[in-house]
């Protein structure tokens, strides 16, 4: 039986509670939960709504014989994300491990989110755990996406996000079959240009891409199929939010001046190494805005401004930028130190540079400290 939940407690009404709870780490939960019956039933739901981490055996074991046995624990879980330690000395065979496992997820009849991750030598063993699992409300799944797993996806026409990663070369969309439109998709080029041959075919067996959806490419030679990407683009009328490129190569890499699509807005290098004092890097982004003639917004999140100097080259490489793609409006940097006069004042969050008319200015640093703080 849960906890008793009361109304509000003398000094705040409940919903204030919820709101700083909600902002709290999971270990200071648990430890206010300790404080008062009250504010146990108020956190429960908070604790048990995403199992996000990493735990041994024994943690494991432990939680997924708690969900098991009671129903209103399992129906609170939303986001499973739970990975055994694969270093745990008492971890057993996988033959013990996967049973459990699959006899907990048949009991999380709310899950919405599941991330399902195991080194290679576990998967084959670790796939077979979906194989009569059926989660109604599942709208999130992270794994290595293989034909073995196929049969699980094609039970849930509800699922908005593929992550992890599609890296098979087969054709394996006609067996995930029909479903709601894709909002976030993680896979290697090639799948990729299979589902937008599928997508300008007019394919009803298939999944379809959402209007602004994001792709993850994780492909980093995908500069190779600009132009196969770009025509496909082009000719399944597919539009996407945000394309995430890795790619850690330039200046010997070339994209045709021809290769063109106007289908993508935002273009995130997760794994781009920016040198703006580098002119093999900065024709290779020239490159890319080329390739992207409607593109308003350039994310970098592996560089942040050190200093001065380098505020000073990030807008020169914009107004080179802005030149190429005059669409181009805001860039996104990781974060990073702020400076005034040589001394550190804040550490921001994510600057971002903004053009506004013919000038870009820095409108967002997000401070989050100050040497006083530290």
């Amino acid at each position: 039986m849960p906890p008793t939940l009361y109304p509000t407690s003398p000094a705040l009404p409940n919903e204030i509670w919820l709101l700083v709870f909600s902002n709290l780490a999971q270990r200071d939960r648990l430890a206010a939960a300790r404080c008062s019956k009250h504010f146990l039933a108020l956190i429960r739901p908070l604790v048990w709504k995403r199992l996000d981490f990493t735990a041994s055996w024994k943690v494991v074991k432990a939680l997924c014989t708690t969900i098991r046995r009671n129903a209103h624990i399992a129906s609170l879980v939303e986001h499973w994300a739970l990975t055994i330690d694969m270093q745990d000395p008492n971890l057993p065979d996988a033959l013990t491990v996967m049973p459990l496992l699959a006899l907990t997820l048949q009991r999380l009849t709310n899950l919405r989110v599941l991330v399902f991750t195991f080194n290679s030598g576990w998967f084959p063993i670790a796939s077979k755990v979906l194989d009569n699992c059926t989660l109604p409300h599942l709208e999130s799944l992270s794994t290595t996406v293989q034909p073995s797993i196929a049969s699980f996806i094609a039970r849930h026409p509800n699922l908005k996000s593929l992550g992890r990663c599609i890296s098979t070369r087969e054709d394996i969309w006609p067996m995930l079959g029909p479903g709601v439109l894709l909002e976030n998709l993680h896979v290697v080029i090639q799948p990729l240009l299979q589902l937008l041959e599928h997508h300008a075919a007019n394919n009803p067996s298939v999944r379809r891409l959402s209007k602004g959806c994001r792709i993850h490419l994780v492909t980093t030679d995908w500069y190779v199929y600009a132009r196969e990407l770009c025509a496909l683009l082009n000719a399944a009328d597919v539009h996407i939010g945000e394309l995430c490129l890795e790619s850690s190569i330039y200046g010997l890499v070339t994209i045709p001046s021809d290769v063109k699509t106007a289908r993508i807005e935002v273009i995130s290098f997760l794994t781009f190494n920016f040198e703006p004092d580098n002119e093999r890097c900065c024709r290779f982004i020239e490159a890319v805005l080329a390739m992207c003639p409607c593109l308003r917004t350039l994310k970098f999140p592996g560089y942040s401004c050190q200093n001065d100097f380098d505020l000073d080259l990030i807008l020169a490489i914009l107004n080179r930028f802005s030149r190429t793609c005059t669409t181009l409006r805001t860039l996104i940097t990781a974060r990073g130190p702020t400076w005034v006069n040589g001394r550190t004042l804040i550490t921001s969050r994510g600057p971002t540079w903004e053009r506004q008319g013919d000038e870009w200015v820095q409108t967002h640093t997000a401070p989050t400290r100050r040497p006083d703080q530290v």
